[in-house]
């Protein structure tokens, strides 16, 4: 049986993870500003969901293997600043609507898989996340760990998602209520801003890519 404690410090690894400024702020932040409350809690779900999974990868062990191996982290590397750069890209060329064209709620036809299928992809793939989650899912273990049965593994990462979605949704408040206030070109700004600092994380990722290859096959 999970203790109060333990379940207690899962939520504030999920709540803690939203509070750097990573892909997953930035898209929320960007979504929630642009578009209203609704489409960064959307966004928000994607996220928790990708990272109830990676805490429960860590607990099975998965994440630390995939540390240890020795092209593990450059495939992620490469995977997540393929995707990001991608994303970046896609988000400075996209079509800003008006702010007065902007539905204060979710319009009806609105793609409810699309919006945090995207969230899902760039937080499971973002080798950041999979770092931080990897870590503390060896960290905060009981004193007097064994073994977690397969439905302890299933309600930490749960609180996991809780902690990450309140998180995002406060984020998505704040966001939102600035974004009443962007009209006109200031709205196109934030999605080239939003996009250059994807692109910018992205090449990051890259640039670690291609130097631990140069020093694994070169030096």
């Amino acid at each position: 049986m999970l203790s109060f404690i333990f379940m207690a410090k899962c939520f504030g690894v999920g709540l803690l993870s939203t509070l750097g400024v990573g892909p997953i702020f930035i898209l929320t932040f960007n979504r929630s500003a642009m578009y209203g409350f609704w489409k960064g809690v959307i966004t928000a779900a994607g996220a928790a969901i990708a990272d109830g999974i990676l805490f429960a990868l860590g607990l099975l062990g998965v994440l630390t293997i995939l540390s240890d191996l020795k092209h593990g982290f450059l495939f992620m590397d490469l995977i997540g600043g393929i995707v990001l750069i991608g994303f970046g890209i896609h988000t400075w060329y996209k079509k800003v609507a008006p702010k007065e064209l902007r539905p204060r709620y979710l319009p009806a036809g609105i793609n409810l898989l699309r919006v945090p299928v995207k969230s899902f992809l760039i937080a499971i793939l973002n080798p950041m996340a999979i770092i931080y989650f990897g870590f503390w899912s060896t960290q905060i273990l009981p004193a007097n760990f064994i073994y977690f049965t397969s439905h302890e593994i299933i309600l930490s990462s749960f609180i996991i998602c809780v902690g990450t979605f309140l998180g995002l949704v406060v984020v998505s408040l704040i966001a939102s209520s600035l974004g009443s206030c962007i009209v006109g070109a200031k709205l196109v700004r934030v999605a080239h801003v939003t996009g250059v600092l994807f692109f910018l994380i992205g090449c990051y990722f890259m640039y670690d890519f291609i130097s631990a290859l140069v020093k694994m096959y070169i030096l």
